[in-house]
Formats: C-alpha cells, structure tokens, sequence
C-alpha cells in the first residue's frame, strides 16, 4: 500500500527487479494504491521502486529482502519491533516527530531483516476526546487534523 502526495489517473507500477506490478487503487481520488507482488523467490534481494505510469520515479528505490522458504534454516533473524509512533507534536505529551524519527534511523542502522510497526499510527483523530493534555488546544488540533465525519460516506473504495 502506498499513500501519493499527488492523485494518479493511471496505475502506478511497482518494479521488483525483473517483476512488474500494476497498482489497484484504493481510493477515489487516486491518492492511495496497493500491490500485490506474487511468485516472489524466497531469500532473494529485489530493488523496488515505483514508477507512474509514463515511466518516471514517484520515490527513491529501496531494497526488499523475502523471507526464507519454510525449512530453511538461516544462520540470523534480526526483528525490530515498535509501537505508538505517536500522534501529532502539538499534544506536548510525545516526543517530537523528528526525534522519532532519528530514533528509527538509528534503529534501521541495525539492519534488521523484519520491521514490525504497531500502535496509533494513523487514527489519532478518529475517536480523540479532549482530555486535561489537550484542553487548550482543541482549536488548533482540529485545525491540523480535522474532525472525522461518520456520517459522510467512505471515501476509498474505488469500484
């Protein structure tokens, strides 16, 4: 799943190497993507990188190792497990966002073969109520994040 910055018409490409895989659209406004990457070798390192769909880059490529085939036997597993990314710095309750993320950088700087992510990462603002953290910002969190309509219908499902 990918998340663009700018809508897309036209099925954004993700590239494995040799492996070309159209995007199925998530959404009405061509803003979100998913891939399916089927018949992928097991233990192999592929370069992704994704790529509109006249030809140019939408990001930097980055590599993607497969898990190993069931009954091998590797020598290694190095897994990094985190939780609560975090909500919105205005909250005064987190650490900041660029801190956070030095501190997945440094992480990441281990190499591990597994990133496992878990926690409030993207409905922060869905169900939020304004506690003793946030009574003296409500205007400006609701500024920045919005409120979350219920009675609106769904944006997403693009068939």
């Amino acid at each position: 799943m990918v998340s663009l910055t700018e809508p897309q018409d036209r099925p954004p490409v993700l590239h494995l190497d040799d492996h070309r895989v159209p995007g199925r659209r998530t959404d009405t406004e061509g803003l979100h993507w998913s891939f399916d990457a089927v018949e992928l070798e097991p233990s192999r390192r592929y370069t992704l990188a994704l790529i509109d769909a006249v030809g140019r880059p939408l990001c930097d490529a980055w590599p993607l190792r497969t898990f190993p085939a069931p009954g091998d036997q590797p020598g290694r597993l190095r897994v990094l497990f985190y939780t609560c990314a975090g909500g919105h710095d205005l909250t005064g309750r987190l650490l900041s966002v660029a801190t956070r993320a030095r501190l997945l950088d440094r992480a990441l700087s281990f190499e591990p073969d597994v990133l496992i992510a878990n926690g409030d990462h993207v409905y922060w603002d869905q169900r939020r109520q304004v506690g003793a953290a946030t009574a003296a910002l409500p205007e400006t969190i609701t500024r920045i994040t919005g409120i979350f309509d219920r009675s609106a219908p769904p944006v997403g499902d693009a068939e």
